[in-house]
């Protein structure tokens, strides 16, 4: 917003959400049982997890950054692909809290680690 005019409203429904901006183009919400994202621009819904819905539980978002959604799943830490919501083809050895350029955060067992960012 360069002008004071909003680029697009929040998709109905979903004003209530705590969203997150990934860096680059896409808004990454939470509400519940559900991770949606919204493309930052135009506020296009891109793709919706949601409890009950399809053969998937939605993680829970543990970070969002340039491109990725880091969480926990069932099976242990995930990352999707912002932008589809797609699974990212390296599995990660954590679910940090804080990433940026250079790495990311990750408390386990009230211990601190940190992971060197990649790609």
């Amino acid at each position: 917003m360069t002008n004071g005019k909003a680029r697009a409203t929040m998709p109905p429904g979903m004003r209530a959400m705590s969203c997150t901006y990934d860096r680059g183009q896409t808004l990454v919400c939470t509400y519940g049982f559900a991770v949606v994202a919204v493309d930052a621009d135009t506020g296009t819904l891109l793709w919706a997890l949601k409890d009950g819905e399809g053969n998937r539980k939605p993680p829970t978002v543990t970070a969002v950054w340039h491109g990725r959604v880091y969480g926990r799943g069932v099976g242990g830490p995930v990352v999707l692909d912002a932008r589809t919501g797609t699974d990212m083809p390296t599995k990660p050895e954590a679910a940090p809290l804080l990433v940026n350029e250079y790495a990311g955060l990750a408390l386990d067992d009230n211990r601190l680690f940190s992971y060197p960012a990649g790609g």
